[in-house]
């Protein structure tokens, strides 16, 4: 990733349970790169800015159980708000249900934001912290309590003993994914778990961690969310493939 300018900062405490992090992209090079990102169990806001850096489109893309292929044009730069999935209740106030494995243009934002105008990084990041904490309402702690849970575990965890430690009913608990998410707690379970196993991979551990039962279903699932084996992603990352959703 040398031909990229990479930086990233934190969310404040208030939001630290809805924003996972600000994030900003620069391609310094002439041409296009190419890179893939692979599902993280997060959804996100990403601001396109020109060679001038003037703002020229504003997308969302939602939760994803499939890896994404991106080309990014020649000199360009974004910003992206990658957020966890109860932004979508208590920060964007709407479900993402429709924007399940979709990444498209929004006019959510268009108050808040001029087309042709530049911003650093560090003003997208204050316009957006503003905007937030200025409609924030408090949260339900049962839901904190349930991505917590599934956050602290990596996935590693049953909607039935999600159930017991919480309080909330497994049936409430997958209206509220299906409806504000647009996929069951368990295809969600299974996102974050093969999403804890990439750094796994990228150093070369290839076999199961304890999250699977066996090689074979560690295989179906990594293969499921990222179109490849364990030993086909390993030889990707040695490859100079550009990966994204990998914590080094």
């Amino acid at each position: 990733m040398s031909n990229m300018i990479l930086s990233s900062t934190q969310a404040p405490l208030p939001l630290a349970h809805l924003v996972e992090s600000f994030n900003y992209f620069e391609n310094i090079e002439s041409v296009a790169q190419h890179y893939t990102i692979l599902p993280d169990g997060l959804c996100d806001i990403i601001l396109f800015f020109d060679q001038q850096k003037a703002l020229v489109d504003i997308r969302f893309s939602g939760i994803w159980n499939r890896e994404i292929n991106v080309e990014g044009p020649p000199n360009y730069s974004v910003c992206v708000v990658s957020m966890y999935p109860l932004a979508a209740e208590y920060l964007l106030k709407f479900p993402i249900a429709n924007y399940f494995n979709t990444y498209n243009s929004v006019a959510f934002f268009d108050s808040i934001f001029c087309y042709g105008s530049v911003y650093s990084f560090d003003q997208v990041v204050a316009i957006f912290t503003q905007y937030f904490l200025a409609g924030l309402k408090p949260i339900d702690n049962r839901k904190v309590e349930l991505f917590e849970l599934i956050r602290s575990t990596k996935g590693h965890i049953s909607v039935e003993e999600i159930e017991r430690k919480i309080f909330w009913s497994q049936r409430q608990i997958h209206r509220y994914f299906t409806e504000w998410l647009g996929l069951s707690p368990k295809a969600y379970l299974n996102i974050i778990r093969c999403f804890n196993t990439y750094d796994q991979v990228r150093q070369g551990e290839l076999y199961p961690s304890l999250a699977y039962t066996d090689q074979s279903h560690f295989i179906k699932e990594l293969k499921k969310h990222t179109g490849n084996t364990p030993k086909q992603l390993f030889a990707k990352y040695n490859s100079g493939v550009q990966y994204y959703g990998v914590r080094s």
